[in-house]
C-alpha cells in the first residue's frame, strides 16, 4: 500500500500529466503558439511549471533535497539541489514580478476553449498549477507559511484573470480534452466568485507575516551626531538641524496642549551622485523616529522601476504595496523625475504620481517622503502635477564635495580599514583630488569616487605585496604611492576643450538609462555575468541552457513587442479582458512603449 510520500509525489505526477494532456490537444488546434514560441507548447509548459515551483521555493531560500527531488521525479529535470538552487537565484522570480504574469500553457487553453465554447481547458491548467504547489509543498516536508501564501496568491490572481475573460461562474469539471482519470476526482472545482476580496485578504495576511518588529526609537543626541559627524555638508546640516528643532517644538506644544503646528516632513533632496543624500535621508528616518514623528524609522529606497508595472491599472496598485511598505518611516525615491519624464500623460509614471500624492495624502501623519535628483530636473518634476508643488516646499541642496572634504573622507576609509599614508602618498590623493574636482564632468560621482579610487588602491597594493617575499605589519597597512592611481589625463584636457560643469551647477538632466550606483572592481563577479563552463560540476550546456530558456520566458513578459503583445506571448500581463485587449490596439501600443523604457 502506498505511503503519503508517495501517493505525495504521484499526485504531482498526475497532475503534470493531466496538464500536459491540455497543452497536447491545444498544441494539434493552436499550431500557431508553437511557431510564435518558436518551441513545441509542451516543452514551453514544462518550462512554466519550473519556474513556477522555483517561484515558491524562492521564499524558503533554497531548493532543498526533497524539492529538488520532486522536481527531478514530476518534471525529469535531472540536477542537483544546489545547482536548481543557483538557477533559483539567478532567475530571481519574485524580483522580476513573476506571480503578476499568466503562463502561455493557461493562454493557449483559454484560446482552445474559445474555439470549443468550452471552459474546461483553462480551468484544468489552474488546477494543475494548485494541485502541483500542494505536492511540492507537502513532499518537502517542511511547512513555509510564506511559500504557502505565495502560491495562493498566485492561483487567485490566475483565477482573476479567467473571471475578467467571463468565466465567473462556478466552472463545472467535464473535461473535453482527454485527461487521466485520476485529476477530476483529485482536485476539486474552482469558484472564481469573489477571489478578488480573498485575494486581497492573503495579499495582507502576507504582508503582516513580513513585517518586521518595531524598533525602540534611538538615542535622539546620539544620531544628532553621527549626521554632524559626516565630512562637510555643512549646509545640509544646518537645514536637517532646522528642521529637527521644529520637530521638537511641535512634540513639546503637543505635551502642552498648545494648538498643533503643521510641520511637513516631506523633503526635495538636489544635488549630484555621492553626495550622501541617501545616507542623510537613512539617518533622517532614524531622527523622525526618535522625536516621535514617525512610528518605526524605516527607509525604502526606490526608483521608477519599482513604482510603475506594465500593463493597466496595475501602477496603482504596485505604488500602494510600496507606500504600504514604508508607512511609519521614509520613502526615498532616487530620480523621481523619471515618473513624468514622458511627454504623454498616458504614460504610467504619472498614474504613479497621482497614486503616490493620495497615499501621502492618507497617510500624512506616519510617512515622509524624500525625492531626489538633479536640480533642473526635480523643478520640472514638481511643476508637472499642483499636488507635487503644494506637498514638496522643504528643498536641501547637497553640494559637490571639495577636494579638502573628497581627501578626509578618503583617510576616513583608510582608518576605519587599517591603512595609513605617508606624506608623499597623502600628497598624490591630494593632487589627485583636486584635478578631479578642477575637471569633474558628469561622470563624477563625489563620494561614489572616492570610494572606487579607495578600493582600486587596495587592489594595488595587494599586487604588488603579492611579489614581496616577506610582509611585514607596516608593509601590510602602508599605502604607498606606486599604489594610488595618477589622475587619469582625458583627451579633452590635451586639446584644451571646455571642461564641463557640474551637474548641478549645469542644471542637466541626466540620462536615465545610466546606473550611478558603485562600480564594481572585478566585473567577472557581477551576479548577472555568464556562467564559468570550468567552474561548474554538472553538466554546464544543459544548465545554461535551461537558465536562458526561463531567463528568455521572463525577457518576453518584461519587453513586449507589437508581435508578442497578443495572446501568443510567453506570459502576458493580466488584462480585462482578451475582447477589450484585440479591440484597444491604441491602448496596447501605450503598454507596450511604457514596457520598452
Amino acid at each position: 500500500m502506498p505511503n503519503d510520500v508517495d501517493r505525495t509525489l504521484s499526485m504531482g505526477i498526475d497532475a503534470y500529466n493531466a496538464g500536459l494532456s491540455v497543452v497536447g490537444e491545444c498544441d494539434k488546434e493552436l499550431p500557431e503558439f508553437s511557431v510564435q514560441l518558436n518551441t513545441p507548447l509542451s516543452v514551453q509548459y514544462r518550462a512554466e511549471l519550473l519556474s513556477y515551483l522555483l517561484f515558491l521555493a524562492e521564499t524558503h531560500g533554497s531548493v532543498d533535497e526533497r524539492r529538488a527531488e520532486f522536481i527531478r521525479k514530476v518534471l525529469d529535470y535531472d540536477f542537483k539541489s544546489d545547482e536548481f538552487t543557483d538557477l533559483m537565484h539567478r532567475l530571481d522570480l519574485h524580483k522580476q514580478d513573476f506571480g503578476g504574469l499568466i503562463p502561455t500553457s493557461l493562454r493557449a487553453a483559454y484560446q482552445y476553449d474559445l474555439k470549443h465554447g468550452t471552459k474546461n481547458a483553462s480551468e484544468t491548467i489552474i488546477r494543475v498549477l494548485d494541485r502541483l504547489g500542494d505536492a511540492f509543498r507537502l513532499y518537502s516536508m517542511n511547512k513555509d507559511m510564506l511559500e504557502e501564501m505565495d502560491q495562493r496568491i498566485y492561483i487567485l490572481s490566475l483565477t482573476n484573470w479567467l473571471a475578467a475573460q467571463g468565466f465567473s461562474d462556478t466552472l463545472n469539471m467535464a473535461i473535453d480534452v482527454p485527461l487521466p482519470e485520476a485529476i477530476p476526482s483529485a482536485i476539486p472545482s474552482l469558484d472564481l466568485a469573489g477571489t478578488q476580496n480573498q485575494f486581497e485578504k492573503q495579499t495582507e495576511e502576507k504582508r503582516k507575516l513580513e513585517e518586521e518588529q518595531v524598533p525602540e526609537p534611538e538615542d535622539l543626541d546620539t544620531l544628532m551626531k553621527e549626521l554632524n559627524d559626516l565630512t562637510g555638508l555643512d549646509s545640509v546640516k544646518e537645514d536637517v538641524n532646522s528642521l529637527v528643532n521644529l520637530l521638537k517644538i511641535k512634540k513639546l506644544r503637543k505635551e502642552r496642549n498648545f494648538s498643533d503646528i503643521d510641520v511637513s516632513m516631506h523633503l526635495v533632496f538636489t544635488g549630484n551622485p555621492g553626495t550622501g543624500k541617501t545616507t542623510v535621508a537613512r539617518l533622517l528616518a532614524r531622527i523622525y523616529h526618535a522625536l516621535g514623528a514617525l512610528s518605526k524609522g524605516q527607509l525604502i529606497e526606490v526608483d521608477r522601476s519599482e513604482l510603475v508595472s506594465g500593463y493597466v491599472g496595475q501602477t496603482a496598485i504596485k505604488t500602494q504595496e510600496v507606500t504600504n511598505s514604508a508607512k511609519g518611516g521614509v520613502l526615498f525615491i532616487d530620480e523621481a523625475y523619471a515618473l513624468t519624464s514622458g511627454k504623454d500623460k498616458s504614460d504610467f509614471g504619472y498614474e504613479a504620481v497621482n497614486t503616490l500624492l493620495v497615499e501621502m495624502e492618507n497617510n500624512r501623519s506616519d510617512l515622509a517622503v524624500i525625492v531626489a535628483g538633479y536640480p533642473k530636473p526635480m523643478e520640472d518634476f514638481l511643476q508637472s502635477n499642483p499636488g507635487l508643488k503644494s506637498r514638496f516646499n522643504k528643498f536641501i541642496d547637497f553640494p559637490d564635495y571639495t577636494p579638502e572634504e573628497l581627501y578626509s573622507i578618503f583617510e576616513s576609509m583608510c582608518s576605519k580599514s587599517g591603512y595609513t599614508l605617508s606624506e608623499d602618498s597623502k600628497n598624490k590623493v591630494k593632487d589627485v583630488f583636486t584635478r578631479m574636482y578642477e575637471n569633474r564632468d558628469r561622470d563624477f560621482a563625489n563620494g561614489r569616487t572616492v570610494r572606487n579610487y579607495f578600493e582600486k588602491a587596495m587592489v594595488h597594493q595587494a599586487n604588488r605585496l603579492a611579489k614581496a617575499s616577506e610582509i611585514t605589519d607596516e608593509m601590510l597597512a602602508a599605502l604607498e604611492p606606486e599604489d594610488l592611481e595618477d589622475y587619469p589625463v582625458k583627451k579633452s584636457e590635451k586639446k584644451g576643450e571646455k571642461k564641463y560643469k557640474s551637474q548641478s551647477e549645469l542644471g542637466m538632466k541626466p540620462d536615465l538609462n545610466v546606473n550611478h550606483s558603485d562600480q564594481s572592481l572585478d566585473h567577472s563577479m557581477n551576479s548577472d555575468s555568464e556562467i564559468n563552463p570550468s567552474s561548474l560540476p554538472f553538466n554546464p550546456e544543459e544548465f545554461k541552457q535551461v537558465s536562458n530558456e526561463l531567463s528568455a520566458i521572463l525577457a518576453k513578459a518584461k519587453n513586449v513587442s507589437s508581435e508578442t503583445q497578443s495572446d501568443l506571448c510567453v506570459y502576458n500581463e493580466p488584462d480585462e479582458s482578451e475582447e477589450d485587449h484585440r479591440d484597444s490596439s491604441n491602448q496596447s501600443s501605450m503598454e507596450q512603449n511604457d514596457l520598452k523604457k
